[in-house]
C-alpha cells in the first residue's frame, strides 16, 4: 500500500498536518498487517520562492532557491519522522507541466525535463544522499503518460542526475487517449528505473456532470482496465488518488470535486465503499507486493488480463470481461494443464493455483 501526501510545511507542520495527514497516517500504520509505504509529492514552493510570486497559475522556482528548495525536502522529512511517519519516497514535483497553465487553479508550480535534471542533480540529489534520509526514493515526471518516454530520456540521459533517481512516476488521466506502449518504451529505454502509477480518480473530466457515482460497476471497470494494463507494462504499482469524500466528492478548496473508492454521508453518518474499492481491493489481495507480472497477459476485445508469480509461489491469473455477454476462457499451464472458465458478463475474475 501506498498514501501519498501533499502539502509542505514551512518553519513547522501546518493545522492540516497536525489535524488531518498524521492521524490518518497513524491509523493506517496501525491497522494494516503489511507494509505501509508511504511517499510525499510537492505541489508548490512558497510563493515568494517562485517566478509569479504565487502557489498557483504559471510560475517557476527561481534558480536562487534551488537550493532552498531542497533544503525544504530534508526538513519536511525531519518533521514527519519526529512524528513516527517514514517517507518511502519523493516525487520531485507533482504534474510539473500545470505550471506552465495560464491561471491554473491549483498549486502547481512548472518544470521542464531540463530544469528538473538540472535541479535534481545539483540540488535535491546530492542534499537527499548527504542526509539521513539518503534511502528515500526519488520518482520523476509524476504526470501524464503521453510525456513518457521523453521526459525520462532527457532527465536519465544526465548520468550524475539519474545516479540519483529510483523511479519515474505517472499519472491517469490522460491514459483513455495515450497508449501504454509509452510505458513500456521508458522501461526498454531505463530498466533500472521503477515505474509507478501515483494518481488516479474517476470523475475528474469536465465534461462529466456527475461526479460522484455511488455502485457505478463502471467506474469500477475503468480502475480494473487500467491497473491490468498498467501491470502489462512495466507499472509496479497504481494508488487512488483520495482515501475518501462526501457525497459531493469533496471537499475541495478550489471545487474539483471527484469520485472516489469511499464516500462518506456525515448527515446519515454512513459510509460506502464504492465497486472501485473493491476493484483495487482484488487486485490487493491477488497481485500482492512482490509478485512478478508474467509476459502472458491479453487484451483482445472485451477481455483483458494479467498473469503473475506471487511471492509464495502461486500464479494467479486476473481476467476482466467489459463485455455485455458471457466468455469462455481456457488457461493452460505446461506443468498444471488446462482450465477451462465461463467469465460472467462485466465481471472481474481471479484463477490462482500452484
Amino acid at each position: 500500500m501506498w498514501l501519498e501526501t501533499l502539502c509542505w510545511p514551512t518553519s513547522q507542520l501546518t493545522h492540516e498536518d497536525t489535524e488531518y495527514k498524521l492521524p490518518y497516517l497513524r491509523r493506517a500504520l496501525a491497522v494494516s498487517d503489511t507494509e505501509v509505504r508511504v511517499f510525499a509529492s510537492p505541489w508548490s514552493a512558497p510563493a515568494w520562492m517562485k517566478s509569479n510570486g504565487a502557489l498557483n497559475g504559471m510560475g517557476h522556482l527561481l534558480p536562487e532557491y534551488y537550493q532552498t528548495w531542497a533544503n525544504y525536502f530534508i526538513r519536511f522529512l525531519e518533521e514527519y519522522d519526529k512524528e513516527g511517519i517514514s517517507m518511502w519516497g519523493v516525487t520531485a514535483q507533482n504534474e510539473p507541466i500545470d505550471g506552465d497553465i495560464p491561471e491554473f487553479a491549483f498549486n502547481c508550480m512548472g518544470w521542464t525535463a531540463e530544469s528538473q535534471t538540472e535541479w535534481i542533480k545539483t540540488n535535491l540529489g546530492p542534499t537527499l544522499r548527504a542526509s539521513r534520509f539518503n534511502a528515500t526514493k526519488v520518482m520523476i515526471l509524476d504526470d501524464q503518460r503521453f510525456l513518457l518516454p521523453a521526459w525520462a530520456d532527457v532527465v536519465l540521459a544526465d548520468p550524475e542526475a539519474a545516479a540519483y533517481v529510483d523511479g519515474v512516476a505517472v499519472h491517469w488521466y490522460g491514459d483513455p487517449f495515450f497508449p501504454a506502449d509509452a510505458l513500456t518504451a521508458t522501461h526498454n529505454h531505463h530498466p533500472d528505473k521503477f515505474l509507478l502509477n501515483t494518481e488516479a480518480c474517476e470523475g475528474s473530466y469536465p465534461w462529466e456532470i456527475q461526479k460522484v457515482a455511488l455502485g457505478s460497476w463502471h467506474r469500477a471497470e475503468n480502475y480494473a482496465a487500467d491497473i491490468i494494463r498498467d501491470l502489462n507494462h512495466w507499472v509496479t504499482g497504481w494508488i487512488d488518488w483520495n482515501i475518501a469524500l462526501d457525497m459531493n466528492g469533496g471537499p475541495n478548496w478550489v471545487s474539483n470535486f471527484v469520485d472516489s473508492p469511499i464516500i462518506v454521508d456525515d448527515e446519515l453518518q454512513r459510509f460506502y465503499k464504492q465497486p472501485m474499492f473493491y476493484a483495487m481491493g482484488h487486485f490487493a489481495r491477488f497481485v500482492p507486493p512482490g509478485s512478478t507480472v508474467l509476459d502472458a497477459g491479453v487484451e483482445q476485445g472485451d477481455l483483458l488480463s494479467v498473469v503473475a508469480e506471487t511471492p509464495d509461489g502461486f500464479t494467479v491469473t486476473t481476467l476482466l470481461n467489459t463485455g455485455d455477454i458471457e466468455l469462455e476462457v481456457s488457461l493452460t499451464d505446461p506443468e498444471r494443464g488446462h482450465l477451462n472458465l465461463t467469465l460472467p458478463a462485466r465481471s472481474l475474475t481471479t484463477a490462482k493455483w500452484m
